[in-house]
């Protein structure tokens, strides 16, 4: 059995696709998947399961809910491992010295106002979609894209943000949801366990 994460958009938000988390624990479990473990209200898995591919897991909980709650919430999945290396390569988090030899050392920086938040994709994007995406104030907006994650950091708290999950769905046409830092990193703890 292998370990996946996975990320439901949209669900107890501002009272609308309610589903409580123990229900969502029972859900997942229907589907056959072990050891689940659920992290706040807003989505935020961890299961065990035989299956190897991260986009049919995904189609299974969107269909199971759709099924038992009738309404459509993106899921997106990724094996455990791999979400490690995602919260791992974070660039916001990261700096390289250079000694006066040409010898490079990478340096974890922390973040005091933690206003950095993944932006996780369904699937790569499209190149020529990333190219259309939008250009921002530096002073107030940063993103970084790796693969399936876009990672961004804010000067404003997010919900006053110009670039949200929704601006990368727009351009790169994809399902994307937003997690903060706090709760990525509470993610990789709960692996751990």
């Amino acid at each position: 059995m292998k370990k996946y994460v996975a990320f439901l958009r949209g669900i107890n938000v501002g009272g609308h696709r309610k589903i409580k988390m123990e229900d969502l624990r029972k859900l997942v479990e229907k589907l056959g998947f072990k050891n689940v473990k659920t992290y706040i209200q807003s989505g935020n898995l961890i299961f065990e399961t035989e299956l190897n591919h991260c986009e049919a897991i995904a189609e299974s909980i969107k269909e199971k809910i759709r099924v038992d709650y009738g309404f459509d919430v993106p899921a997106i999945v990724f094996d455990a491992e791999k979400f490690k290396e995602y919260v791992e390569f974070n660039p916001f988090r990261i700096s390289e010295k250079v000694d006066n030899k040409g010898n490079t050392e990478i340096e974890k920086k922390e973040n005091l106002d933690r206003k950095e938040y993944f932006i996780f994709l369904d699937s790569l994007p499209d190149f020529e979609n990333q190219r259309n995406l939008p250009e921002v104030n530096p002073e107030t907006t940063q993103y970084f894209l790796h693969e399936r994650v876009l990672y961004l950091r804010l000067v404003e708290p997010y919900h006053q943000a110009k670039f949200t999950h929704k601006t990368v769905e727009k351009y790169l046409e994809l399902n994307a949801t937003a997690r903060n830092i706090n709760t990525v990193e509470k993610m990789v703890e709960l692996l751990g366990k």
